[in-house]
């Protein structure tokens, strides 16, 4: 009933078939869906917020419909979730690998600009501003942010006040 491609043929021309016998096996190129085990921690969140990409090369491809099966795989203690993609060619072929991006939750992250560290050794010490005046405050760092930001992993909290140096 759609267009596609060949994969395997079951049986040889002129071969005898019985009822309910499968001839041959096909596939779509344009209505494709990605079959995935997730560990239960993370179905949970899935089940929650019916979000998942697909990130290709192209980009990132949202699910049109997520499905969670009912059921664990007992041995692995895994959810099955099939994903429905959008129809249309995103260079995704059957059987390939792909990475999956699922929404579980959302953290709240700190930046600051890069110019408001200051690093001794290997340590790195931002000022800020509190009600005692300026304390100089040892941060931990994580990975790099839009606009020359740096983001702040321990040290501070939401709402302070960081001050950057004049050159």
């Amino acid at each position: 009933p759609y267009a596609g491609i060949v994969t395997e043929r079951h049986v040889e021309q002129g071969e005898a078939v019985g009822v309910g016998q499968p001839l041959m096996s096909g596939l779509s190129l344009e209505a494709l869906r990605v079959v995935v085990d997730l560990p239960q921690q993370v179905a949970a969140g899935v089940r929650e917020h019916r979000q998942a990409y697909i990130i290709t090369d192209e980009g990132r491809i949202e699910a049109t419909d997520v499905t969670i099966f009912p059921y664990a795989h007992s041995a692995s203690n895994t959810f099955r979730v099939r994903l429905e993609l959008p129809e249309g060619q995103y260079g995704l072929y059957p059987g390939m690998f792909g990475r999956l991006m699922i929404p579980i939750g959302k953290i709240e992250k700190i930046y600051i600009p890069r110019k408001a560290v200051t690093h001794v050794g290997q340590l790195d010490f931002v000022i800020v501003d509190t009600e005692q005046g300026a304390v100089r405050r040892y941060v931990r760092l994580g990975e790099s942010g839009p606009d020359d930001r740096i983001e702040v992993i321990s040290g501070l909290t939401a709402g302070e006040t960081v001050l950057i140096a004049s050159p």
